[in-house]
């Protein structure tokens, strides 16, 4: 190589950019930030790795340090911007602003994170809440539903059949040929169905309906009964009957294999 390449190299050796590098003196650990460091001159250095140390061991934040980072595993906070101290629980990124350490990113601790801030939309209110409050969500009560016009309640169980979609009555019994009370396999607010008579049953409802203007709809399984209807008669607010009508005969007839109702209304 010639002398005049040779040193060409050189200088363009000695031009180029040197790395940035960041830790608090020569010999220390980089991207390590100690109180123990004799000498208070900062070098930049990014390619290091920050060593996690409790926050006892960094040099206090002043002007000369300012802009350095540190890996602090005990602060007292994990909230962002908030000045760290030590003695907590928190696994922070710490960076000095010149005047103290404060949190730049992290926040782990054993237990979780901490939320500092619960917001509500839709139904809930109370939100923002950033210390101590409750949510509150509101819940339909019966008006509510019987209007039928509201967006800003939550319906619960307790009120839900008192909408005007909801059947407020249905069984599902079976008939057995003899007056007298009836077997109920499964209902909803039926109080009780009691044979008249063949074919007639007299359903009683646990809550009556506010008029006698409602509707209903019956089914029967009686085998053999195929050209059969159900009609309704003597209907009041708390009972209604039920009547099982065999076309072929004409004749009343007893639905031993199975019947239903169900019922819509205002209650």
């Amino acid at each position: 190589m010639k002398w005049s390449a040779f040193v060409a190299l050189l200088w363009l050796a000695l031009l180029a950019p040197a790395e940035a590098q960041t830790t608090q003196c020569p010999t220390a650990t980089p991207g390590a930030i100690s109180a123990n460091c004799a000498s208070d001159a900062f070098v930049t250095q990014s390619r290091g790795t920050l060593t996690p140390e409790a926050f006892a061991g960094l040099a206090a934040c002043t002007s000369s340090n300012a802009g350095t980072t540190a890996d602090v595993t005990d602060s007292t906070t994990e909230t962002f911007g908030a000045t760290i101290t030590g003695g907590g629980s928190f696994h922070v990124l710490a960076y000095c602003n010149g005047t103290s350490w404060t949190v730049a990113g992290g926040g782990v601790s054993p237990g979780g994170g901490t939320v500092t801030s619960v917001g509500t939309a839709g139904l809930a209110t109370g939100g923002p809440i950033t210390g101590s409050g409750a949510v509150t969500v509101p819940a339909a009560v019966k008006s509510d539903q019987t209007t039928a016009t509201s967006n800003a309640v939550a319906v619960t169980p307790g009120v839900q059949q008192f909408h005007p979609s909801a059947a407020k009555v249905w069984a599902e019994f079976t008939g057995s040929g003899t007056n007298g009370a009836q077997a109920i396999n499964s209902s909803f607010n039926v109080a009780s169905i009691i044979r008249t008579s063949a074919g007639n049953y007299t359903v009683t409802f646990t809550v009556s309906f506010t008029t006698i203007h409602y509707a209903c709809f019956g089914a029967s399984y009686a085998a053999g009964a195929t050209n059969s209807f159900v009609n309704f008669g003597s209907a009041l607010a708390g009972s209604i009957n039920e009547n099982f009508v065999n076309i072929s005969g004409p004749a009343a007839f007893d639905p031993t294999s199975g019947a239903s109702i169900v019922c819509f209304g205002t209650e």
